[in-house]
């Protein structure tokens, strides 16, 4: 096997196995996602007769926007 054939798999390999495990860092941090639902409560509780769907399109813009998985809310 030629030696400069070895040192580009090599070259490769390293650089596959350095992305895979960047990417394994990076999604490994748990997001706190709970930073919506101050929101969300502050929205329900502002006296629109009917704040329940857009309050929810809100809080799930929220959740979107901060990469969390979109969920219901929880009551207080």
């Amino acid at each position: 096997m030629n030696i400069s054939k070895r040192v580009t798999r090599l070259d490769l390999l390293a650089a596959g196995v350095f992305g895979f495990a960047a990417s394994l860092t990076a999604s490994a941090g748990l997001r706190d996602c709970s930073h919506c639902l101050p929101s969300y409560h502050a929205c329900v509780q502002s006296g629109n007769p009917d704040p329940q769907p857009s309050c929810l399109e809100q809080f799930w813009d929220c959740e979107r926007a901060g990469g969390c998985p979109i969920s219901f809310p929880i009551d207080p």
